[in-house]
């Protein structure tokens, strides 16, 4: 009333007020009332000429007196303020009917797919791409690359034809268009060429037939799309597509959890993605597909918490639960405002309520639901479960209770299984409670195995682990274990393990993932869009115009027939108050003005209900034959689709295999000729190269020998040569050297007669070169070698020194000469026998031993055996009869001797014989070749042959120096050695008694020393002297030559 007197100060109140009362809701055509349309019957002044104000034509005093008051009914409740605008000047200015903007509607929500109509264009656009994506050769760069090309050209006719936004353009709601998607497979072709370019293909994704990314087998993959183009029609896929990829999803993946868990978490949340795109389409498609992924998620969870991956989160598990729960909330809202129900409503409210336990305002909004809902079974369960572990105030903490429910075989599997996501939060809630309940100090703690039961644990010791968990400390009373739950003290940690309940798998049993999944009423039935089949909402019309200058007689009325609705289910009979009520109509306006008489108007028609009548059979109905043809043509078309599945699936699979099979055929086959003609090429190549080698080895050896019979035959003269010199030379010698007689003391005689002098030619002395080196290929494993020689003092030691690379240590106080050579796969030590020593320390894992012999002068060796003897018996004793390898260094014996008969099997016995007569190189070699095999053949070693020639060449080397050095030895040094021993006489043979095998520990069982040779220098006259070595300088130089 304020404002409407405001707005009118021009007017007298009087005459305002006397034109009669004001009827609410009365037509402005009824009352015959001026009005300024658009502005809600408000009188505007010339002021707002401009704005479609009522212009003023006469003018009236003006009213400065406001009023005062406080009504606060809206002004299109009271009606005009003047009957007749017209009669006091004012005239009515056309104006043109505004619609209401999109903005303020209700969402016009789609329910039905017949809308879906595809481009012509964009389907033979997906024929060309589809054709070349299977004309390509493998390479996907350039494949992708031409795509790229078509799809920027895509974009554009899709925008010129208004199917698709412009990117980064602005518009406004009135503007926007209502986008459909276009794709008929699985994943768009484009995706799957960008995919397989880039590597991002899963392994469910790839054929068997042919490795790769398939048609059959790809499922579009989500992507946000924040930064992206917008999505184009052949980019989302049609619903009944979106069908078949959740159907093909649950039928060949789900069964393979939880290994198949990452890729359909993935794939079912692309799939709502694209009904989200589609302007939030609702049909019965979506409706089925959002119910499905609630279900896969639920049963996930369960599943994945048992198989104790470490990359899987329930978290997300849970998140995207939600979404699809929230999504199908809001479909089930929009078919409820059109009068149509869905029949697992109340399967999902129930999953809702135990989701969203901490949701204060779900408890209010639950109450909104029909009777139908909110009385049903299931969500009555999931209200008594809430109910039992909600945490507030006057909460009841039955906790036991609940688990008991949530076990309990009338319970649903998924509604179980849901559950479990809180069994953590439950059981720590059940602590606290316990904490508080058990204060006092005469009460036993409670028996952890009658606490697992109360809590729902599997077993003790998950108990055990959870108070760990929580530093709640588990006592032994009596050989029963106690829980101490007051020492808890810790708030609840969300950071937990999954929780993990194998008492619900009973519910799984004899029924499969699928069944599990797909159980359920399916909501096929909504089949009409909402503009024919649901009534909309009141506030979804546009608010009538109160005011009209054209009578409301003049106007028929109209009525619409309430649309019909087709139910999803046939639900139970409900009470009277519950039904639907009687359908009305309503004149279209009403006034205040009480000119009209009340038969003038159009009269309230309201549809009474008809009087009550014998109950009709079922075939009497008018509908009845359309609706059993609805009937069976809803379950033909069932079974047809059923049995079509079935026939496709199977001939998939047989087709599946013969491919399988022709390509492991064809696979073998290909692989039978290429071992064949690689086998063939490698025997042919290997005979060809035997062939050659077997050519070049015989031509090598002819000539071989026959430089070896040149130099044999050069050496025969030159040695024939010399022999005739050297027979010169003791001619010579005897005719000088004068006659002597033997003296009486023969002993002193020979003392006399020392060749001392002489400078006998040794190659022990010439040689410092190391062979050491050379082991390092032969060392694949750690060995221990044992050096045993009688004294270091003599040239032979010193050699055999200086070829092991033996220093001069002090071990433990003691003197002994070490050497170790290391490699990559082994080692070698080396050591000596120190002066003193502990036989069990010694000859303590010992693989090589190396002992030096000299041929004594006396020709007795039995000094020699009894030395071997009590080294193997140390050997036996303190090695524990490991392998051992004896090398016998043999000096200047004349020929081979047996030194070791019936070695035990364990002693592997090697000798070498050196002569000091032999060239340094020959001993060198000798040794080396010795030493190399000994080492190699204690622990053999795969070795690669060596060249045909390498090998030739180098026995060649061998036999040429040996038969040098004997032919030169044999011709030379033996009338050499005859003179000096002539001249010096025999050598007196004396032992070291400071070198010995006995130690403190072991009695003396004979003389164990090694002999040596000894060679005193004796006085000679100094003119003998001077002669001798006149003859030996003489001699010198002829070998020399």
């Amino acid at each position: 009333m304020s404002t409407l007197a405001n707005q009118a100060t021009s007017q007298q109140r009087s005459h305002s007020r006397g034109n009669g009362s004001h009827g609410r809701g009365t037509s402005s055509a009824q009352a015959k009332i001026p009005y300024n349309s658009g502005r809600n019957g408000h009188i505007n002044r010339g002021a707002a000429r401009n704005r479609g104000g009522l212009k003023k034509t006469r003018q009236f005093p003006r009213v400065d007196k406001t009023s005062t008051g406080t009504s606060t009914m809206n002004d299109a409740d009271l009606g005009p303020l003047i009957e007749n605008p017209a009669q006091y000047g004012y005239t009515k200015m056309e104006h043109r009917t505004q619609g209401i903007p999109k903005y303020l509607l209700k969402e016009q929500v789609l329910f039905n797919s017949d809308s879906y109509v595809t481009n012509e264009w964009d389907a033979k656009n997906q024929q060309l791409m589809l054709q070349k994506e299977a004309e390509h050769n493998g390479d996907y760069q350039s494949l992708f690359e031409e795509f790229q090309e078509l799809r920027k050209e895509e974009r554009k006719k899709m925008e010129q034809m208004n199917l698709v936004d412009v990117e980064n353009a602005k518009k406004s709601l009135n503007e926007a268009i209502v986008f459909r998607g276009s794709c008929t497979d699985m994943c768009p072709t484009y995706e799957r060429v960008e995919r397989a370019f880039k590597n991002q293909v899963s392994k469910w994704e790839i054929d068997p037939a042919t490795g790769k990314i398939s048609r059959d087998y790809a499922v579009k993959t989500f992507m946000r799309p924040s930064g992206q183009p917008p999505s184009l029609p052949s980019d989302v896929r049609t619903p009944s597509v979106l069908v078949k990829t959740l159907d093909y999803l649950i039928e060949r993946l789900l069964p393979k959890l939880p290994d198949s868990q990452s890729f359909i978490w993935d794939r079912t949340r692309s799939i709502r993605q694209d009904f989200t795109l589609q302007n939030n389409y609702s049909g019965p498609e979506a409706i089925d597909c959002h119910e499905k992924i609630c279900r896969i998620h639920i049963l996930s969870s369960h599943v994945m918490a048992q198989a104790n991956d470490p990359d899987y989160q329930q978290q997300q598990e849970i998140e995207q639960f939600n979404n699809s729960l929230q999504s199908l909330t809001h479909m089930y809202d929009d078919v409820r405002s059109r009068g149509g129900t869905c029949p697992n409503e109340p399967e999902f409210r129930a999953y809702e309520l135990i989701s969203k336990l901490k949701d204060t305002e779900l408890d209010r909004n639950i109450q909104k639901l029909p009777a139908i809902i909110l009385n049903s079974g299931i969500v009555q369960k999931a209200l008594m479960l809430r109910g039992l572990i909600i945490n507030g105030f006057g909460n009841f903490q039955m906790f036991v209770e609940f688990f008991r429910v949530v076990m309990d075989p009338s319970t649903p599997l998924l509604l179980s299984c849901l559950c479990e996501i809180h069994f953590n939060q439950v059981r720590h809630m059940a602590m606290v409670t316990m904490a508080k309940a058990y204060h006092s100090k005469s009460k036993k703690m409670p028996e952890a195995s009658v606490l697992a039961d109360w809590l729902g644990f599997d077993s003790v010791d998950q108990l055990v682990t959870s108070c760990k968990f929580y530093d709640i400390p588990v006592l032994n009373d009596d050989n029963v274990l106690r829980v101490e739950v007051t020492a808890l003290r810790q708030a609840y940690k969300s950071y937990q393990k999954p929780p993990s309940c194998s008492k619900i798998n009973y519910k799984m049993e004899n029924i499969s993932y699928q069944q599990i999944v797909k159980s359920g009423i399916s909501n096929t039935a909504i089949k009409a869009t909402a503009e024919t089949s649901f009534a909309p909402s009141q506030t979804s019309q546009p608010p009538k115009q109160v005011f009209q200058f054209v009578p409301s007689q003049s106007e028929p009325t109209k009525s619409a027939p309430p649309p019909e609705i087709e139910k999803i289910e046939t639900l139970p009979n409900t009470p009277t108050s519950a039904q639907t009520k009687p359908a009305f109509s309503v004149p279209a306006s009403f006034s205040f003005a009480p000119s009209q008489p009340q038969s003038e108007q159009n009269p309230v028609t309201i549809a009474q209900p008809e009087p009550p009548k014998p109950p009709s059979r079922l075939i009497d109905s008018p509908v009845f034959e359309a609706a059993a043809k609805m009937v069976i043509g809803n379950l033909l078309h069932d079974v047809v689709r059923k049995e079509t599945e079935t026939i496709v699936k199977n001939l998939i699979e047989k087709e599946n295999q013969r491919r399988i099979q022709q390509h492991n055929q064809i696979v073998d086959t290909l692989k039978n000729e290429l071992f064949v003609a690689f086998m063939r090429e490698q025997m042919y190549i290997t005979a060809i190269d035997v062939k050659a080698r077997l050519f070049r080895e015989r031509n090598l050896k002819r000539r071989i020998l026959q430089k070896i019979k040149l130099a044999a035959d050069r050496l025969v003269v030159k040695q024939s040569a010399k022999k005739s010199k050297l027979n010169e030379i003791q001619s010579f010698a005897n005719k000088v050297r004068p006659a002597f007689v033997l003296p009486a003391h023969a002993s002193s005689r020979q003392s006399s007669l020392s060749p001392s002098p002489l400078k006998k030619k040794n190659g022990f002395e010439e040689d410092n070169v190391n062979c050491l080196v050379d082991l390092q290929p032969y060392i694949n494993q750690h060995l221990r070698m044992l050096v045993i020689v009688d004294t270091w003092d003599d040239a032979v030691a010193k050699w055999l020194s200086n070829k092991l690379s033996l220093k001069e240590t002090v071990e433990t106080g003691k003197r002994v000469k070490t050497a170790k050579l290391e490699t990559t796969e082994g080692t070698l030590a080396i050591s000596s026998i120190p002066d003193r020593f502990r036989s069990r320390v010694v000859f303590k894992n010992v693989n090589l031993l190396l002992i030096k012999i000299e041929y004594p002068i006396s020709h007795d060796l039995t000094t020699s055996r009894q030395v071997l003897a009590k080294v193997i018996e140390y050997l036996s004793r303190f090695n524990r009869e490991e392998p051992v390898t004896l090398m016998l260094v043999l000096i200047n014996f004349p020929h081979e001797i047996e030194l070791i008969s019936n070695p035990p099997p364990w002693l592997t016995v090697r000798s070498i014989n050196l002569n000091a007569k032999m060239s340094p190189l020959t001993l060198q070699n000798k040794f080396h070749q010795f030493l190399k095999e000994s080492v190699e053949k204690y622990h053999p070693s795969s070795s690669s042959l060596q060249d045909a020639e390498t090998t030739l060449m180098s026995r060649y080397t061998t036999i040429e120096n040996t038969l040098v050095g004997l032919l030169r030895d044999d011709l030379s040094n033996r009338h050499k050695l005859d003179y000096i021993r002539s001249l010096a006489g025999k050598r007196k043979v004396s032992y070291d008694s400071e070198v010995s095998l006995m130690t403190e520990e072991t009695p003396p069982s004979g003389n164990f020393e090694f002999c040596k040779t000894d060679t005193p220098s004796l006085d000679i006259s100094k003119k003998k002297k001077q002669k001798i070595d006149a003859l030996l300088a003489l001699s010198e130089s002829v070998l020399k030559r």
